[in-house]
């Protein structure tokens, strides 16, 4: 069954946005299926970019269709805007065109590697801590 990163949290409209009151996390089962694991963590993982990207278009005065327009791939409106609210997994090609057209935008390893850990419930939410997420019990395969 495919999946988009967004069916790892409820609601699903929380994906990638912090002007939320709650975002529940889903993790699967850490020792059932490892594909499984994986793409709840790529899930995770795309949620803390799409933050981070928001944030530093924010602080720039950039609008989506501002990203939209740096990046000169076909239908790049619709991509960004599946990609930034989780319908659609980004991939490589975002990723390094992220990185080319707004620079200083992704997060870091350790942040994302955090993030992760709130999402999984292996890490506490700290009290600093500045975005919506809690993590449910392991239940979802």
């Amino acid at each position: 069954m495919a999946s988009q990163p967004r069916d790892w949290c409820s609601p699903k409209t929380s994906f990638g946005r912090r002007d939320v009151n709650e975002r529940v996390w889903l993790p699967p089962d850490p020792n059932g299926e490892p594909l499984a694991v994986s793409k709840f963590r790529a899930a995770v993982m795309q949620n803390a970019i799409v933050l981070a990207v928001r944030e530093h278009k924010t602080l720039q005065g950039l609008p989506q269709e501002g990203l939209a327009r740096r990046d000169l791939r076909s239908d790049s409106t619709n991509m960004w805007n599946a990609r930034l609210c989780g319908r659609a997994n980004l991939t490589a090609q975002d990723i390094v065109t992220l990185m080319m057209v707004l620079p200083g935008a992704m997060p870091t390893e350790e942040s994302i590697r955090f993030f992760i850990e709130v999402a999984e419930g292996t890490k506490a939410r700290p009290k600093f801590w500045d975005f919506p997420d809690t993590s449910a019990p392991a239940t979802r395969t």
